[in-house]
């Protein structure tokens, strides 16, 4: 194995370490008071049915079902205000990898460990991994997204975009805000097969958006 790969590898390792201890650390700090919208979420999560859980949170909530299916789930194993919240670091730490992922695609291993450093480190951003709601689900959906538009616009694959459009699709069922994600990555896609398009060839991209 080249020293190349072996630094990809570690750089992913470490980025999987980091994952995992953002994950330990949110399950030690659960215990806060529950915030009226976190209460929403536990009744929307608690409903029997699938059907039941989206009639409740269109009543309730101005969200897709999603990550309230998840917390469903979730309130399996701990039926108290944790459930949700496990949900939400799970994702969180989801996110602390895809943020890796996306950071090494446009800059580099090294940029990719510190992004998702950022991610997990900062405060504004962490609260939200112990928050019973979807941010860290829309998070994550918008990252993924954005990792597969980037590769695709590159390569022209099918299934990158069959990837992109999974991960968009993800994040409209997550968070109705990702319409606001989706325009833009539409208008950023549009640019980049545009650009792609007019030299001919994806070298420019690749140049871009990393070999990987």
């Amino acid at each position: 194995m080249s020293r190349a790969a072996l630094a990809s590898w570690a750089g992913v390792a470490l980025a999987v370490l980091l994952a995992l201890a953002s994950l330990f650390a949110a399950t030690r700090r659960m215990g806060h008071s529950v915030w009226f919208d976190e209460s929403q979420t536990h009744l929307i999560a608690s409903q029997p049915t699938y059907s039941a859980i989206a009639e409740m949170a269109r009543q309730i909530r101005p969200y897709p079902p999603l990550f309230f299916v998840v917390a469903h789930h979730m309130l399996q194993l701990r039926p108290d205000e944790t459930g949700p919240r496990l949900a939400s670091a799970l994702f969180g730490a989801l996110g602390v990898v895809a943020v890796f992922l996306l950071g090494r695609r446009l800059a580099g291993g090294r940029a990719g460990l510190l992004a998702a450093c950022f991610y997990a480190l900062t405060p504004g951003a962490f609260r939200y991994f112990v928050d019973g709601n979807p941010y860290t689900l829309l998070a994550l959906a918008s990252t993924l997204s954005t990792l597969m538009l980037f590769r695709a616009a590159a390569s022209g694959r099918w299934r990158d975009w069959l990837w992109y459009t999974v991960f968009a699709l993800m994040g409209m069922a997550a968070h109705s805000l990702f319409v606001f994600h989706a325009a833009a990555q539409l208008m950023g896609g549009f640019y980049l097969v545009r650009r792609r398009a007019a030299s001919g060839d994806s070298g420019a991209y690749r140049g871009l958006t990393g070999a990987g």
